[in-house]
């Protein structure tokens, strides 16, 4: 009975198809327009405030993929141009007194960017990668549990509202990561820069299987090769290239 089918020519809103029970439940309202909802509760909340773009150009694909929100109050969901592919992906999580505001967003798989509420600009390709992230933004999170604990971060360029600028690439890459402290990390391979918890890591390039992998608080450390510095805990300015390089 609560099944929504609109192929673009019964809302109040433009060119937007939905498909799914549940599906864009909130309804949709004159200037959200050009989405794509498929799926049980897909955008379920998603409303509009009469903003500019607001509700607008989002495409969600799975179970609540796009679908959290502020029960409530839904025009204040205003999330846009979001990708959300997967159960949960992109703030289908998101409890229902918080807003969903997040625009520009890549999230594919299960619980991919699941909490967000206004980040913006971040990729999350894989289960559970950033499945924490609620407001930090121009994250790239690749492969399953990366950078999964992080909620949110200290701008990287001071007060440019950019984002922590971190990149995780690889099974668990940053995964225990939780401090704000932790910004502008490039850490790609199996297991790299996992270790970390509520420490600040900054400017840090781990590139390799488990390079960097304990790695606590520490600064300005280079790890090129498998398991590079792995044993490394809170040191910085070093620079290890090769495989076991100073582990």
């Amino acid at each position: 009975t609560n099944s929504r089918i609109s192929l673009s020519n019964n809302d109040s809103g433009t060119e937007n198809t939905v498909f799914g029970n549940l599906a864009w439940d909130a309804g949709s309202a004159a200037g959200a327009d050009y989405n794509s909802l498929f799926g049980y509760g897909a955008g379920r909340y998603l409303a509009d405030d009469g903003a500019s773009n607001h509700s607008s150009y989002n495409t969600a694909f799975g179970n609540k993929a796009i679908g959290g929100g502020h029960t409530s109050t839904a025009t204040g969901n205003t999330a846009n141009k979001n990708v959300g592919i997967g159960h949960h992906a992109v703030g289908g999580g998101l409890g229902g007194s918080t807003n969903l505001e997040a625009s520009g967003n890549v999230g594919v798989g299960y619980d991919a960017l699941q909490a967000i509420s206004t980040g913006t600009n971040n990729v999350a390709i894989g289960q559970g990668a950033s499945d924490s992230l609620t407001t930090d933004s121009n994250v790239v999170a690749i492969g399953y549990g990366a950078y999964n604990s992080m909620d949110t971060a200290t701008d990287a360029e001071g007060s440019s509202g950019h984002g922590s600028g971190n990149i995780a690439i690889g099974y668990n890459s940053m995964s225990a990561y939780t401090n704000v402290g932790a910004i502008r990390n490039t850490a790609i391979g199996f297991e790299t820069m996992m270790t970390g918890a509520d420490h600040a890591a900054i400017d840090n390039v781990a590139l390799g299987f488990q390079a960097l992998k304990g790695l606590t608080s520490g600064d300005s450390n280079v790890a090129i090769g498998s398991e590079a510095l792995d044993a490394l805990t809170t040191g910085s300015d070093n620079i290890a290239i090769g495989k076991g390089a100073l582990s």
